[in-house]
Order: C-alpha cells, then sequence, then structure tokens
C-alpha cells in the first residue's frame, strides 16, 4: 500500500480531512492481484483494505485468469458508525 496512488489519495484525506476509498489493483504479498478497495483516515492513515470475495466471469468480465478472490470482509468504525466496503458483485452475495 505504498506509491503514486496510495499518496495522491491519502493527500486528498489529509486535505479534506475526511475518510477516502478507492478502488485498484493490489498484489498480494504471495505475488497473487486481487481487486481491492483501500480505506484512508482523515489523517492519511492506512486503515486497511478490502479484496473482492466473489470475482466475475461472464458476457465481457473476464477476471478470474487475472484475480484470486478476497477471504474476509473488512469492517471498521468511522465517527461510531460500523463500515464495510464491497465492490461489484459482492453485494449480490454478502
Amino acid at each position: 500500500m505504498n506509491g503514486p496512488s496510495f499518496e495522491t489519495f491519502a493527500e486528498i484525506a489529509r486535505s479534506t480531512g475526511t475518510y477516502t476509498f478507492f478502488g485498484m489493483p493490489r498484489r498480494d504479498d504471495d505475488g497473487t492481484f486481487r481487486i481491492s478497495q483501500v480505506v484512508i483516515d482523515a489523517n492519511g492513515k492506512l486503515v486497511g483494505h478490502y479484496d473482492k470475495m466473489h470475482i466475475a466471469q461472464f458476457v465481457k468480465s473476464f477476471e478470474k485468469p487475472y484475480f484470486k478472490p478476497g477471504r474476509h470482509m473488512f469492517v471498521f468504525d468511522v465517527a461510531g458508525v460500523r463500515t464495510a466496503p464491497v465492490i461489484c458483485d459482492d453485494h449480490r452475495f454478502t
């Protein structure tokens, strides 16, 4: 979770004083790629990330050859409110 995308969104979070979510392809420690939703707090620090659990493979969506599914939900608090990001088809299955 370092690099130009993270730094750009961290600066947006700091300058606006808000939590910021953004999506990106992410390389895991084992070298596999996952479709991720990254969460940064109002100070520009990483809160965590969620990896898409239901990889799409239909019509013109060909994710399975390139991405592996996530293994767990990511839940956290923002000002006392429980929050959990989801990606695309995950809302249909979770």
